[in-house]
């Protein structure tokens, strides 16, 4: 609930006004969404003053642990390699990863545009996409030819322009 509130708050979307048309259309406990409070409070104060890790982050990670969950997701490095460091079975997914899943499923078009908006704003590499679309893939069961691979990771395909 914390990360939902975080994300939402209106601090944050003054500085990322994007936000607000994915809170628009995101439909919790529907689909793969879901608002999860629960918890174990034990685990919560301990990832609190973990340094590297912030509340909204702390509140994912317990209850991540508390009810199984598949995936944390996040972006986050700093929170990323903390949690590896506490829980390395935990598995983290990121932006990229949603996207390849989302483009799998056929839930989303013009994945050229989120991956343009998103490299914009987060620098990542053609290897972070690669593996993203790899994974999700093979969670998923799907394999895909080379050259429909290449179609969906290459920045210049794409049209991502490093900077």
């Amino acid at each position: 609930m914390m990360v939902k509130v975080e994300y939402e708050s209106p601090m944050t979307l003054r500085k990322e006004p994007e936000r607000i048309k994915i809170l628009q259309e995101m439909r919790f406990n529907e689909g793969f969404l879901s608002i999860c409070s629960q918890y174990e409070t034990i685990a919560l104060q301990f990832l609190r003053t973990t340094k590297g890790i912030d509340a909204g982050e702390a509140e994912a990670t317990a209850q991540h642990i508390s009810v199984n969950s598949n995936y944390i997701l996040s972006d986050d490095k700093n929170f990323i390699n903390r949690v590896k460091l506490l829980h390395p079975h935990i598995k983290i997914i990121s932006t990229l990863h949603l996207i390849a899943w989302l483009d799998y499923s056929k839930m989303i078009v013009g994945t050229p545009v989120y991956f343009s908006t998103l490299y914009n704003h987060w620098k990542f590499k053609q290897t972070q996409l690669q593996n993203a679309y790899r994974e999700v893939g093979k969670y998923l069961g799907i394999e895909i030819s080379r050259s429909e691979f290449k179609k969906r990771t290459s920045f210049r395909i794409l049209g991502i322009r490093k900077k």
